[in-house]
C-alpha cells in the first residue's frame, strides 16, 4: 500500500473506532437491548482495531478489511432500522434518551416549568418578574 493511502485508512479506522467507542457508551445506560448493541459495537471496534494493526505490520488480507468494515456498516443499517421502528410503532417508548441524564435534564426542563406557572398565577408581581430574570438568565459555560 503506498504511504498516503495507509495514512488515509489508518484515520478513517480511528474515526470508526472511536465512534464505535462513544456510541457504545450510549447504549450502554439505555433501556434494553442497550448493553447488547454496545457489546456489539465494542467487538466490531476491536474487529477494526485488529484490522488497522494488521494491515501496518503484517499486511492484513482485503478480506480483514472487508469483513470489518462491512460489518459495521450492516450493524448501522440494522439499528437505524431499529430505531425507526421503535419510533414509528411505538410513540411513548423513550429509545436511546432514556438514560440518568437525559432523565435529569428533562426534570429541571419540568421543575422550571411549573415554576414560571407558579409565578404567572401568583398574586405577588415581584416573584413574577423574578422568576422570568431567571428562566431568560444565560447558561453557564461548560
Amino acid at each position: 500500500m503506498t504511504g498516503t493511502i495507509l495514512i488515509l485508512h489508518n484515520v478513517t479506522s480511528v474515526l470508526a473506532i472511536v465512534l464505535c467507542w462513544w456510541t457504545a457508551h450510549q447504549f450502554a445506560v439505555s433501556t434494553p437491548p442497550g448493553k447488547f448493541i454496545a457489546a456489539t459495537l465494542g467487538v466490531i471496534g476491536m474487529s477494526i482495531l485488529v484490522t488497522m494493526f494488521g494491515r501496518n505490520f503484517s499486511g492484513a488480507s482485503e478480506a480483514m478489511i472487508v469483513v470489518s468494515k462491512g460489518g459495521l456498516a450492516l450493524f448501522l443499517v440494522g439499528l437505524a432500522i431499529r430505531n425507526h421502528r421503535l419510533g414509528k410503532d411505538d410513540p411513548d417508548h423513550p429509545g436511546l434518551y432514556d438514560s440518568p441524564s437525559w432523565r435529569h435534564r428533562a426534570a429541571n426542563a419540568e421543575a422550571k416549568v411549573q415554576a414560571l406557572a407558579r409565578a404567572v398565577q401568583s398574586p405577588d408581581p415581584q416573584l413574577a418578574k423574578t422568576m422570568a430574570e431567571t428562566l431568560k438568565a444565560p447558561r453557564p459555560k461548560r
